[in-house]
């Protein structure tokens, strides 16, 4: 018998569909339907690993050779972080990193700066400001000293002074050690031993924690 004219037959629903396939058919359905979910799945994690960049490593030759970890970021073409030493200056870590994107703005770092172990160096793009540290061009490096004029000069050689091994003289050229000071650094590492790190020095007597903040730029510990 032929349908009422002008009644509209009902489409079968979507859970009607679905129990009236065979399970043959049920079984292929699923199987695709968990290729297409696992596939897209690969798809975003294989793009995750390609954006991840290379791993980092830091040997035990590095830290044997007084090398040490810089972290180069913001507008340099490759943001990363690089294996640097005591010889080396912010221009040079811009450089293993690729070098300064055209938006960069070069002006507010001080490029003749030399690295500080484990910290981030920043460059900043035109219209930003630049961290507090000591990659800033108007971070204290050489002549007038934080919070008053009395010059000093840049450590011997332009590179960071190992308070391990420092002379009374190399001691000296710190911001804020004077002859005294440079003195109880020697004899507090005759008498305890090598520094550990350098917020050990907040233990030599007239070294407070804003003196501490004031030589951490300039000092290392091998």
């Amino acid at each position: 018998m032929s349908p009422v004219a002008g009644k509209r037959i009902r489409e079968p629903r979507e859970s009607e569909m679905w129990h009236n396939l065979e399970p043959i058919e049920k079984l292929a359905v699923s199987a695709l339907a968990a290729t297409v979910v696992g596939g897209a799945a690969w798809l975003g994690y294989s793009n995750l690993r390609a954006n991840a960049g290379p791993a980092y490593t830091f040997t035990e030759e590095d830290a044997r050779a007084g090398r040490f970890p810089i972290h180069v970021a913001g507008a340099v073409t490759k943001p990363t972080v690089i294996t640097a030493d005591e010889r080396m200056i912010v221009l040079d870590a811009i450089k293993l990193a690729g070098g300064a994107t055209p938006d960069a703005d070069l002006s507010l770092l001080n490029l003749a700066a030399p690295l500080v172990p484990n910290t981030q160096l920043y460059v900043p793009m035109q219209g930003e400001s630049v961290p507090p540290g000591p990659y800033g061009r108007d971070a204290v490096t050489s002549g007038t000293a934080p919070g008053g004029n009395m010059a000093y000069p840049t450590p011997k050689g332009g590179g960071l002074v190992n308070i391990n091994t420092a002379t009374q003289e190399e001691l000296e050229t710190l911001p804020g050690i004077g002859p005294v000071t440079a003195q109880r650094i020697i004899e507090y590492r005759n008498r305890v031993g090598a520094f550990r790190s350098v917020e050990e020095l907040e233990n030599v007597k007239g070294i407070g924690p804003k003196k501490l903040e004031q030589l951490r730029p300039y000092v290392t510990v091998r």
